[in-house]
């Protein structure tokens, strides 16, 4: 097994939980812990997981206590036993580690000039692991596709709607060429969940012609991307800020196509939020990929953009 696939094996997955709920998790077995989507963690509380979107105590895990020391160890496994090389990542409110998984920080905080400066106690973690399905995005893909031309899309869906997921598969196949001809891509891969670089290797499969802008800033990552790799299509996930519109106006603008995802459970959340209203008005996006879960099971709708539109208004 190499490196990309150990990290989201079992085992891989397991490493990242102190001995004492190590054995916990892997008692779950081989099936059911592929399936979990976050391991979280309160202190005093008992662990609980979350699966299809719905959180749950599985009836051995009821009499197990979180500690402050089950929550230190984690955090010091995730900074290689230097929580000053993780300081950084600490003001974003979480951490991405090995995997391309990423721990979710919440506790007491303390500011300074209205600033995050470092969390005085950390009381929660949430262990959001990063799913890799390889094939999921060729079905997907012909439809992003108009007159020979992939076309600037957006993914959106509830948090843990598999996002990351799908958009992570789809730059695979186009970077590999899967169903048409190979294109270069360049990824904004801002926190890390993306590709989980690790010693200069993308820890997830991404595609053979594909380059990665690691730890950078979403809409600073893109410019440089465009400057300096001659990408013909750029990727980036969880637009979020002003400046990441105005960058991805840019760079649609040089002919570049865009894949990107955004946060919201149906067309009429999108519309709602300033950010995206935006982003809908600018007529940046040609197609979008509306994920649902239904009792469990995800949905993929492939809407276009005189179709969203509509969806919006009937909202």
């Amino acid at each position: 097994m190499d490196e990309q696939d150990y990290w989201i094996s079992t085992e891989g997955k397991a490493k990242l939980l102190p001995l004492s709920l190590r054995g916990l998790f892997l008692g779950l077995g081989q099936d059911a812990c592929q399936r979990i989507e976050e391991v979280r963690l309160r202190e005093g509380q008992a662990p609980s997981l979350v699966e299809g979107g719905r959180e749950y105590t599985p009836s051995a895990w009821k009499q197990q206590r979180v500690t402050a020391g089950d929550i230190s160890w984690i955090l010091e496994a995730a900074g290689h036993g230097s929580v000053h090389a993780i300081l950084e990542q600490f003001r974003n409110g979480f951490l991405s580690v090995e995997g391309g998984h990423r721990i979710g920080l919440c506790g007491t905080v303390a500011m300074k000039g209205g600033e995050l400066l470092n969390f005085r106690r950390i009381s929660s973690l949430s262990i959001r692991f990063c799913h890799e399905i390889k094939g999921i995005g060729e079905p997907i893909l012909p439809k992003l596709y108009h007159q020979g031309r992939l076309q600037n899309t957006l993914i959106f869906s509830p948090p843990g709607g598999g996002k990351t997921t799908l958009l992570r598969d789809l730059i695979r196949c186009v970077s590999d060429g899967v169903g048409a001809e190979a294109l270069r891509v360049g990824v904004a891969d801002e926190r890390g969940e993306l590709c989980g670089m690790y010693q200069g290797r993308p820890q997830r499969n991404v595609g053979r012609h594909t380059d990665v802008m690691d730890g950078c800033p979403k809409a600073m990552s893109l410019i440089m991307l465009l400057r300096g790799m001659n990408p013909q299509v750029l990727a980036a996930d969880e637009i979020t800020a002003p400046e990441d519109i105005q960058a991805m106006e840019e760079v649609a603008g040089c002919g570049v196509t865009l894949l990107a995802t955004a946060h919201g459970a149906a067309p009429e959340e999108i519309a709602l939020r300033p950010v995206y209203r935006e982003l809908l008005s600018k007529e940046i996006f040609r197609r979008f990929v509306w994920i649902r879960i239904e009792a469990g099971v995800r949905h993929y709708q492939v809407v276009t953009r005189e179709e969203m539109k509509a969806l919006c208004c009937q909202s």
